[in-house]
């Protein structure tokens, strides 16, 4: 349990929480790759250690954009979605 008395799990020595976002989809690239859309941004799958991904921001990831998204067997377990263009 966080602080504020909600749910979590503990993965390798890390803790989650559950967040739930309006408007997040997973949805198919041109090139048929999975992909989040959060808004009118997309994530791509970047590090896979088991069931937990790392996204981070498709479009400007390596223009330095720290957008991420986090999941563990395919469910949200964070969200940073500040983009910086």
């Amino acid at each position: 349990m966080s602080r504020k008395g909600q749910p979590m799990i503990n993965f390798e020595g890390y803790n989650y929480c559950r967040r739930v976002a309006a408007g997040v989809k997973f949805v198919k690239s041109r090139r048929g790759k999975t992909m989040i859309k959060i808004g009118a941004f997309t994530f791509c799958a970047k590090i896979a250690s088991g069931p937990k991904v790392r996204w981070v921001c498709s479009t400007h990831n390596g223009k330095g954009c720290h957008a991420v998204v986090h999941t563990i067997d395919s469910e949200i377990v964070q969200i940073r979605n500040e983009h910086n263009h």
